[in-house]
């Protein structure tokens, strides 16, 4: 199946091997020896951000413990199925310099993010009850649809880059 994704640093070439391999030498490593560039994000970098890192640990513990067969987000990429949605997301948040990447893979799920994001443009909308993340990340990994969904599908390796198109504003 062909998907779009919105890459905003630019990382994906042609023949690109996906996840990345992880080059620190850092404990985590043992848990996961590869990464996508948000599992980066959240594992490796550091970010002002502490809302929405306990909600990608809270999806992961959830993901683990519940649903194993679940890909965890650490490893996939966010894609769409569209031009036009990859652009809507874009838009969604604020991306203005990125490449549209054109994948190939037929390893995805396609999940309703709306749990955690709100319909405003590049809002994070984590719940701030712990207790709550966790009610959140279950009906997210069950494939539960909240009443305005707004699907997001994650694809893991292996995937094949097909075409990149340069994006600016």
């Amino acid at each position: 199946m062909i998907f779009y994704h919105i890459d905003r640093n630019k990382t994906l070439k042609p023949g690109t091997v996906f996840p990345f391999p992880i080059l620190q030498d850092v404990e985590i490593k043992r848990v996961f020896p590869e990464l996508s560039q948000h599992g980066a994000h959240y594992l490796l970098q550091y970010t002002k951000d502490d809302r929405s890192a306990l909600c990608e640990w809270i999806l992961e513990y959830v993901r683990t413990t519940k649903f194993p067969n679940m890909p965890t987000r650490f490893k996939c990429l966010f894609v769409t199925k569209s031009k036009q949605e990859a652009l809507h997301w874009a838009q969604y948040w604020k991306c203005q310099d990125f490449n549209l990447v054109e994948i190939e893979s037929s390893n995805y799920c396609e999940l309703d993010c709306s749990w955690f994001s709100d319909p405003q443009p590049a809002i994070f909308d984590c719940p701030s009850a712990t207790a709550r993340i966790y009610e959140e990340a279950v009906k997210y990994w069950s494939g539960q649809h909240s009443d305005k969904p707004r699907l997001e599908i994650l694809i893991h390796y292996p995937f094949r880059v097909i075409n990149i198109y340069r994006h600016h504003e």
